[in-house]
């Protein structure tokens, strides 16, 4: 009986994550959490130092700034160098799904399948930003992976 209810429960997962992954691709990346990120990460790597002026907006051109988020823009061009776009939605899409997987199977050690499906399907309707592709993109997915090993640590302990 336990495998039967524990087959339900990724019945549950899929019905969490499936329409949730097949929204973050259709998605379109956002000019303004990416692009720009991305060339700041760009102008980082060749100059191999963080830019300090502003180099990217028309308005500001030319005067002091700090990007706070340079390390993000490395990441994501480095993303983009090895397989463009293509390579970002799938990869914005697996980040996606380890986020909500590892949140609903958080919210299922305490509750229910059905329980934790209907939570992060509400999550997903407060964070809509979430599913394009930004800096916190990257943080949701390594912060969920870090609460769940945390999780874990303190079980075992």
């Amino acid at each position: 009986m336990k495998n039967s209810s524990r087959s339900y429960d990724f019945l549950w997962l899929g019905f969490a994550l499936l329409p949730l992954i097949s929204i973050s691709f259709l998605l379109a990346v956002q000019p303004q959490d990416y692009w720009w990120v991305m060339r700041v990460g760009q102008e980082t790597i060749q100059n191999g130092v963080i830019p300090t002026t502003d180099t990217i907006s028309l308005s500001q051109f030319g005067q002091p700034i700090i990007y706070q988020t340079w390390l993000s823009g490395i990441v994501f061009w480095l993303i983009y160098k090895i397989g463009g776009i293509s390579f970002t939605f799938l990869l914005r899409g697996i980040l996606i799904g380890t986020a909500y997987g590892l949140t609903w199977s958080m919210v299922r050690k305490v509750s229910n399948a059905p329980l934790a499906t209907v939570l992060v399907f509400h999550s997903r309707h407060c964070e809509r930003k979430q599913l394009v592709c930004a800096e916190s993109t990257i943080c949701i997915s390594a912060f969920c992976a870090l609460l769940m090993e945390s999780q874990s640590l303190a079980e075992w302990q």
